[in-house]
């Protein structure tokens, strides 16, 4: 039986072109030691730290805001809380759900809106604007945002377009 057993020569060469690795790795693990340290020394447990940003990371989704304001504030304050689920799993999760929802911007807002608008959805386009307004504000009256980005934000489709369907 004949076992294959691939060449070291070609294993090293594939490391030497792999371009996704950081150019100086030596340089990079010396700071992060040296920022390691530095915390150490002031009192902070490196493992609690890490382990305390990936909890706030999953939690500062836009998903986990909008799942957050679906049970607290639509399932039990408004009659229309099916619609506001359909065209957040529709039109906006599957474009924020991962994203900060701190590092949502008012052109983001725009641009999700505007590309239904382009799709020939203004009134849609409508909606689901007033719902990312409302999840913002729930966002800031739950003390998780400063601001709003859609506050005093314009609809982007007119009245006079919306009447002609």
């Amino acid at each position: 039986m004949v076992v294959p057993v691939p060449r070291p020569s070609i294993r090293r060469s594939n490391a030497r072109n792999d371009r996704s690795l950081p150019r100086n790795r030596t340089r990079d693990c010396r700071e992060c030691a040296i920022d390691l340290r530095r915390g150490v020394a002031s009192g902070i447990n490196p493992v609690e730290a890490k382990r305390r940003e990936r909890e706030l990371s999953q939690s500062r989704t836009f998903g986990a805001l909008a799942e957050r304001y679906l049970n607290e504030h639509a399932r039990r304050f408004k009659r229309s809380a099916a619609a506001d689920e359909r065209n957040l799993r529709l039109h906006i999760l599957p474009k924020w759900a991962k994203r900060r929802f701190d590092e949502i911007t008012r052109a983001d807002v725009i641009e999700l809106c505007e590309g239904m608008v382009a799709a020939g959805t203004q009134t849609n386009a409508n909606r689901v604007q007033a719902l990312i307004s409302k999840i913002f504000a729930f966002g800031v009256d739950a003390g998780l945002l400063s601001a709003n980005p859609c506050h005093r934000l314009a609809k982007r489709a007119s009245k006079i377009a919306a009447a002609e369907f």
